[in-house]
């Protein structure tokens, strides 16, 4: 028997809204509906549907958004339906997908994240490669990883050694010294990085897109020196952007 709902109590579940749509209230018919069900036949008042929020929370129901996906939903909601086509074609390009994560609340602050600094920007595809290219250059956005290169079934050649047992401490420590051959092979890798790194920033097609792709720098963590095998990374992934026309 479906309960009968006062006109009162209706002004109370529009209060209740109103309160917690700050926090990101779901407001779909199947939360409002759980939340009638928990409340069964007691009064409908805001204490009984803050009740009603937790015990829908415990059973696992999804009743406020992260604020991840709060922000989103406020910066999308402002847009015009025209600008809201834009936007989920800019977001729906193969380049945009291989450079950016896309689902969970690392999708959502990307996305709020270019929709915040498209500001003063004409509101166009180009515009929003622009921006993202910009934003990630900030540290602002989480990149979807590399795409791997190996086949199935592939591995990296290494022979996996053996591993020798009862070793003394000085025996580890001299085994896996690195050899000076090999110090001077980690100082070539990071020249080669960071020589592929600058045929990345050369790989748009115009002055303005190579002059962008120049500009992404990858620091390593806690220092300010360049991390350019990371650099080349965000770079040639970038670089791809220029397949859909975005530089």
């Amino acid at each position: 028997m479906t309960r009968q709902i006062s006109a009162a109590e209706i002004q109370i579940l529009n209060q209740f809204e109103q309160n917690e749509e700050h926090k990101g209230l779901v407001n779909s018919p199947e939360v409002a509906e759980a939340f009638i069900k928990v409340i069964g036949d007691n009064p409908i008042t805001l204490q009984s549907l803050v009740q009603a929020a937790q015990a829908l929370i415990t059973a696992g129901w999804k009743v406020y958004m992260s604020p991840a996906e709060h922000a989103y939903n406020q910066a999308y909601s402002a847009l015009s339906e025209g600008k809201r086509q834009i936007f989920m074609a800019f977001w729906n390009l193969s380049s945009t997908k291989r450079a950016l994560i896309q689902d969970g609340d690392q999708g959502f602050r990307n996305a709020s994240a270019i929709l915040t600094g498209m500001g003063g920007h004409p509101f166009t595809v180009d515009s929003l490669n622009y921006v993202m290219v910009r934003v990630g250059n900030s540290g602002h956005l989480h990149y979807a990883p590399p795409e791997s290169t190996c086949q199935p079934g592939q591995y990296s050649g290494r022979k996996i050694p053996d591993q020798p047992t009862n070793r003394s401490h000085a025996e580890v420590l001299r085994d896996n010294a690195l050899p000076e051959s090999l110090n001077r092979e980690r100082v070539k890798n990071v020249t080669d990085w960071r020589a592929r790194a600058e045929a990345a920033g050369s790989a748009a097609n115009t002055g303005f897109g190579r002059e962008t792709l120049r500009g992404i720098l990858v620091m390593q963590p806690g220092t300010t020196e360049v991390d350019w095998q990371a650099t080349t990374a965000a770079r040639e992934r970038m670089a791809r952007v220029k397949e859909s026309g975005g530089f």
